[in-house]
């Protein structure tokens, strides 16, 4: 599952707006393949117990997120941690953060779509 969540952070966009609109719409047009036992347990709990949960994508989507504006050198990382970044004026937490929220409800809802 995380492969298929780390493709969709593949972007070579240099600004902060082509970025998280390629990473948006990557998100739209992902195909989640799970396995036979996990789409058991997701129809059984009715969509209740998500494949991956919502915290642990977040977390998940930050770090990739993070690395890829460190990558595509739209941030400069001034830490070791991944979040340890120098924040500029179109790319602010709060703007990383809705990206973040976005992303997270298109997971979701197609993790409920295949039940």
């Amino acid at each position: 599952m995380n492969l298929i969540i780390n493709k969709c952070f593949l972007s070579q966009q240099t600004t902060f707006n082509g970025l998280k609109e390629e990473i948006i719409n990557n998100f739209k047009n992902i195909d989640l393949k799970v396995s036979e036992s996990q789409l058991t347990k997701l129809r059984e709990s009715k969509g209740r117990k998500l494949i991956i949960t919502r915290p642990k994508f977040r977390q998940h989507f930050r770090e990739n997120f993070y690395n890829r504006l460190v990558f595509n050198k739209i941030v400069k990382r001034t830490g070791y941690h991944y979040d340890d970044i120098e924040h500029t004026d179109e790319c602010t937490f709060t703007t990383i953060e809705e990206v973040v929220a976005i992303c997270t409800t298109i997971f979701v809802n197609k993790q409920k779509e295949l039940i």
